[in-house]
């Protein structure tokens, strides 16, 4: 054992002695474990904060310097993200006005077409009237002579009945005079 231990054991002891067992353990706890000279003088401590302070300069230093660069890094960088969103927004405008001519030119071929497609469909519709009524006219004139045909036929067999009529009618006044010839006859005989 030290010097410095057995000399701490027999204050202990004597404290024990005078004061009793909790006041020397409240006691030898506020003394320094391993003597005077280890304790920290004013001139230590102030020593210690000057060297603190020192350390914090030049960390407050480093961090202006870090805070410079990346604030200028934000402000490069904020300034190549504007430049390259007004690039986008020059793209994106020209194309927006390259759809819209596009799109006036399609309504434009549109409403030709349209034109076209209604000058079409009147000339097909003046071209089907035209036909429907050549087709009627010919349809008319078909039937005025199919009309004018069944006619005359219809006379000829008229004029064939009538001619058979009387034809039938001369033979039956003949059978008639027979008749009459052969019942005179007939009578005469009887």
């Amino acid at each position: 054992m030290s010097n410095a231990e057995e000399s701490r054991l027999r204050l202990h002891q004597r404290l024990v002695e005078v004061l009793g067992d909790a006041v020397a353990a409240t006691m030898m706890e506020h003394l320094p474990p391993t003597g005077w000279a280890d304790a920290a003088t004013k001139q230590d401590l102030e020593h210690v904060q000057a060297s603190i302070r020192h350390g914090l300069d030049q960390l407050e230093a480093l961090i202006s310097h870090e805070s410079a660069l990346l604030k200028s890094g934000y402000l490069a960088m904020g300034a190549e993200i504007r430049g390259e969103a007004q690039a986008l927004e020059t793209e994106l405008r020209s194309q927006i006005k390259s759809l819209e001519s596009n799109m006036q030119t399609m309504e434009s071929n549109m409403k030709s077409m349209e034109s076209g497609i209604r000058s079409d469909m009147k000339s097909m519709e003046s071209g089907i009237r035209s036909d429907m009524q050549t087709m009627e006219s010919g349809i008319r004139t078909n039937m005025s002579t199919m009309e004018s045909n069944i006619r005359s036929d219809m006379q000829g067999l008229r004029i064939d009945l009538v001619t058979q009529q009387r034809g039938f009618m001369l033979t039956l006044m003949a059978m008639n005079g027979t008749f009459a010839a052969l019942a005179v006859a007939a009578v005469k005989l009887i």
